[in-house]
């Protein structure tokens, strides 16, 4: 999938990862165009009919900023929520480049289940994608909580636990 003004689709159904589909995608990928501003609901509304019911993993790709239709975190998730609200999906981030709206996609991954490996550079990018191919892999308990009881506590950090 990918978006600007318009959200577009390598194909129209989900497909097996191998040697001919990766290559057809790359060059599909290679022949893509800007179009103008970026507008997250409407790939969000791709992604689900894409999905459908079946379990999905998303990873995006992207600097996490939206100008098309918002900049406010609150609204990106809150629009991802609903266009996404009978799909199965478990949305991970790589943010790319210098400039990103870290507090959107940590918002993000975390309504979604997944994780974020920021990729500030061309050096942090193996990394990056090496640490979110483990998370993707991983079984994941989701929404931890953890309570303590008989003990006085005035602050717990992490106030949200991440998925483990």
């Amino acid at each position: 999938m990918a978006y600007d003004a318009v959200a577009q689709s390598f194909k129209n159904e989900l497909v097996v990862a191998s040697t001919e589909n990766l290559e057809a995608a790359q060059r599909w990928l290679d022949n893509l165009g800007a179009l103008g501003a970026s507008d997250l609901g409407e790939a969000w509304k791709a992604v689900a009919a894409l999905a459908g019911d079946q379990p999905t993993q998303v990873v995006y790709a992207g600097s996490g900023m939206s100008t098309l239709t918002s900049t406010k975190s609150a609204k990106l998730v809150a629009d991802a929520q609903a266009a996404l609200a009978k799909a199965k999906v478990r949305i991970h981030a790589l943010p790319l480049g210098p400039v990103q709206d870290a507090a959107f996609l940590a918002d993000l991954t975390r309504a979604f289940s997944g994780t974020c490996r920021p990729v500030a550079s061309a050096d942090d990018a193996q990394e990056g994608v090496s640490d979110l191919m483990s998370d993707y892999a991983w079984p994941v308990y989701q929404k931890v909580q953890v309570r303590i009881e008989g003990v006085k506590t005035e602050e717990i950090l992490p106030v949200q636990l991440p998925n483990v």
